[in-house]
């Protein structure tokens, strides 16, 4: 069989009887615009001076999926729906879920670990968040790493410096604290970087050497 048109269901049969089934459209020039190819298994959208996209819709015809070949982008959502993305192992089991409703990012579980890695222009790792140690490796490769906390005005209060080993607390307008807890979850040691700074040491027993 190389061509069979089905009436009574609707089907359209192309290939097959040692031939590749095709479909291909064209726009009102004669240019191809829609290549169905049943050889390779692939469809191409666009080209010859026409934009490719391809829109799913739902049961009320409101658009859910938008791959826009235009512009490189795939949009899930929308009207009414949340839009996500999982992707499975080889047992069909979820590694990655993108889920548009909360705005979060899943990564690993069912059995794989979660990581995230984040590379320079030259292809080398920078930043590497390990889920399963619970790490997070920034710098290397060349490059300093930093944590930078800011404040709701956008001001840094927080800078912990890779290349000088060094961690800032305060500034912009803010006192530098730090307190160190014991077991019980009890302040034991607090440095305060206000207009008179000074060092508090809670329940210390000089002559037992020892905290209460």
């Amino acid at each position: 069989m190389t061509g069979s048109l089905v009436g009574d269901k609707g089907n359209i049969y192309a290939g097959g009887g040692g031939h590749e089934g095709d479909l291909i459209l064209f726009d009102k020039d004669g240019k191809s615009t829609v290549h169905v190819d049943g050889g390779n298994g692939n469809i191409d959208l666009g080209g010859n001076g026409h934009v490719g996209d391809l829109v799913l819709l739902d049961k009320e015809g409101k658009s859910t999926v938008y791959v826009d070949g235009g512009k490189g982008n795939i949009n899930a959502g929308g009207n009414g729906h949340e839009g996500d993305l999982t992707l499975l192992d080889k047992e069909g089991k979820s590694t990655v879920h993108v889920d548009g409703g909360n705005g979060n990012i899943n990564l690993g579980g069912n059995g794989h670990v979660g990581d995230l890695v984040l590379f320079d222009k030259e292809g080398k790792s920078t930043v590497y968040v390990d889920g399963g140690k619970g790490n997070i490796n920034a710098g290397g490769n060349g490059h300093v790493g930093d944590l930078t906390l800011f404040d709701y005005t956008g001001k840094s209060t927080v800078q912990v410096d890779g290349a000088k080993g060094t961690i800032n607390l305060g500034g912009n307008g803010h006192d530098g604290d730090v307190v160190l807890l014991s077991d019980a979850g009890k302040a034991r040691v607090e440095i305060e970087a206000c207009q008179h700074p000074y060092l508090k040491v809670r329940g210390f027993q000089p002559q037992t050497n020892r905290f209460s």
